[in-house]
């Protein structure tokens, strides 16, 4: 599926096949669509979208049970998909790990009753960080981050979204329905106006 072929079935669902109408807008709202769906988890699964998948490795050296990690001086990074910890490589330990909420955070830095207990870490997604929190004796940790990059789309005019970079027909269709409901809700409303 190109990016052409792409455009002319969002035409379709807005009654321009032909693309005389709508020709900008759609390749606009497609690049927007597609970058809101990449940082939504619930939308895709990796596998949807293998040439946006990043993982990076990092030994993290924790002060005071807190580290902020910031992923944004990686290139094209969009969005923190997950954190593991590399278990071989953690000096034999075990550990247990959790992903809360940036409010659930809040709670736990202004509580001490709710921080967490050695060989526990606890973290949030913010956009292109991580925020965490470990255990008193936790010191140095060895972690994997997945991340999602973001398209690069100078790449959609020279191959197949579908057989080149291999991104999902569903994925694709769920983006491409998305972005003609939103052209559609735009159109209504400046019609109202």
């Amino acid at each position: 599926m190109t990016f052409e072929e792409i455009k002319v079935s969002i035409g379709k669902k807005l009654s321009d096949p032909l693309l005389q109408e709508y020709r900008g807008l759609i390749k606009d709202y497609f690049k927007s669509v597609m970058t809101t769906m990449l940082t939504n988890p619930e939308v895709y699964n990796l596998e949807e979208i293998p040439e946006l998948v990043g993982y990076k490795q990092e030994e993290i050296h924790f002060q005071s049970g807190f580290y902020d990690y910031d992923m944004s001086q990686i290139d094209r990074v969009l969005d923190v998909n997950s954190l593991t910890l590399n278990p071989s490589n953690n000096y034999g330990k075990r550990y247990l790990i959790r992903e809360i909420t940036k409010d659930m955070l809040n709670d736990y830095i202004q509580n001490d009753l709710l921080l967490p207990v050695d060989g526990e870490l606890i973290y949030c997604k913010d956009g292109k960080k991580l925020k965490m929190i470990t255990g008193n004796q936790v010191q140095t940790l060895r972690v994997s981050i997945t991340y999602i990059m973001n398209p690069n789309f100078d790449s959609w005019l020279l191959q197949d979204l579908v057989t080149d970079l291999k991104y999902s027909e569903r994925f694709l269709m769920v983006c491409i329905d998305e972005t003609a409901r939103r052209i559609k809700e735009n159109e209504i409303k400046r019609t109202i106006q």
